[in-house]
């Protein structure tokens, strides 16, 4: 398809939205028009492009967080994110996990963040370390980590469940996860948002979740996975985070919200009059929402509480970094270019040509499973039967 921009791509995913379900389950390549219609697709190895992540195995995760939290994706009976532990009929988790090999990387550290921070109140608890198999060129088969679930909480969002209570306690519950991330423990969650807050409808907690863009204050990052998990030094994002969340709680303005996200001066929040949207139900008036927040404000802007790395934290975490075998270079028949380097993938194509197994996340259409089946989350499928 012709290069256009953002607008082709935008062109082509909806084209494929369509056409997806039609697809056969082998398909490599499609071929769209600048219009979007399908030309051609291929079923052909060769023309499998993507790369496949060389996951972390499950020996760099310390045993103490590996006894009785390790579930084989085989065993994770599948509802999109939503999963059940085929072992525990009537469970639920919510399973993470990244294809791409970049987002692998990201996964392998948020993982380690969260399952380092769960027992905390106010944190969505980190439940099963999720493995695989597949094989290494070179070195063997080895069980990888492959995801992560956490413990599912109903109730919806609090973006997506508008109309709950926000009560005063969720805003100081808010501010202590915050402080505790923060000081305690060096991290910076830099994405703070009603999607991201959660409110425990048996408990009445406040619970904050999703550590995909976090970093460890003032470090450079994971120096040999793209410096992922960094920070510049500063708190400034969580801080304004839950400055702008609770705006967009209390007034329902996304926008001037959203603004202040992407830079725009926290005293435009600030210097606003919060006008409380009429659908919104709050415990108390919006004035000692307001007072609490200038109150924490002032309060974190003591010389105590400006430490600029996370080794300055009282109990910093600490978690390896991802692990990159030396693997030969390969074209996409499996041949060695002679060339070995240490690597995050591997072409799925030399893979397969080789016949190595590599962990694939492909599913069946949904208008293509049996009836009485579900799907697992290793994509295969099982009578319900036979879960039951």
């Amino acid at each position: 398809m012709a290069d256009g921009g953002e607008e082709v791509e935008e062109l082509v995913i909806q084209a494929l939205a369509g056409y997806v379900d039609q697809l056969d389950a082998d398909v490599k390549l499609v071929n769209f028009s600048i219009d979007g219609d399908v030309i051609s697709t291929s079923s052909d190895a060769a023309d499998d492009s993507a790369q496949a992540p060389l996951y972390c195995l499950i020996e760099m995760i310390p045993e103490h967080y590996r006894s009785g939290r390790v579930v084989s994706r085989a065993d994770l009976v599948e509802c999109v994110d939503l999963v059940t532990y085929r072992t525990q009929p009537g469970s639920r988790a919510m399973f993470k996990y990244q294809f791409h090999h970049n987002q692998a990387l990201r996964n392998w550290h948020e993982l380690n963040c969260w399952m380092r921070l769960s027992g905390h109140p106010n944190i969505v608890p980190f439940d099963r370390v999720v493995t695989d198999h597949e094989d290494v060129p070179d070195h063997g088969t080895f069980e990888v980590v492959v995801g992560f679930t956490s413990v599912f909480v109903p109730g919806l969002t609090v973006q997506d469940n508008p109309s709950r209570i926000f009560k005063l306690k969720h805003l100081e519950q808010l501010i202590k996860v915050v402080d505790d991330l923060n000081l305690e423990f060096g991290i910076v969650h830099q994405d703070i948002a009603p999607r991201n807050l959660l409110i425990d409808p048996v408990t009445d907690t406040l619970q904050i979740f999703d550590f995909s863009c976090a970093g460890k204050l003032g470090w450079e990052g994971a120096t040999k996975d793209q410096w992922l998990f960094n920070n510049s030094g500063s708190f400034k994002l969580d801080l304004i985070g839950v400055v702008a969340t609770v705006y967009e709680i209390i007034t329902r303005d996304t926008q001037l919200a959203a603004q202040v996200l992407m830079g725009a001066e926290i005293t435009t929040i600030e210097e606003k009059e919060w006008v409380k949207h009429p659908d919104v139900n709050l415990e108390e008036d919006v004035s000692h929402y307001r007072q609490t927040l200038r109150n924490w404000l002032e309060r974190r802007s003591q010389p105590e509480n400006l430490i600029t790395h996370y080794t300055q934290a009282t109990s910093q975490l600490e978690w390896p970094q991802s692990w990159r075998p030396e693997v030969p270079w390969l074209d996409r028949d499996g041949n060695s270019l002679g060339e070995y380097s240490p690597c995050s993938s591997v072409p799925r194509a030399a893979l397969r040509a080789l016949g190595l197994k590599f962990v694939e996340w492909e599913r069946p259409a949904h208008n293509k499973i049996p009836d009485g089946f579900r799907v697992l989350g290793n994509g295969a499928l099982a009578a319900q039967t036979d879960l039951e």
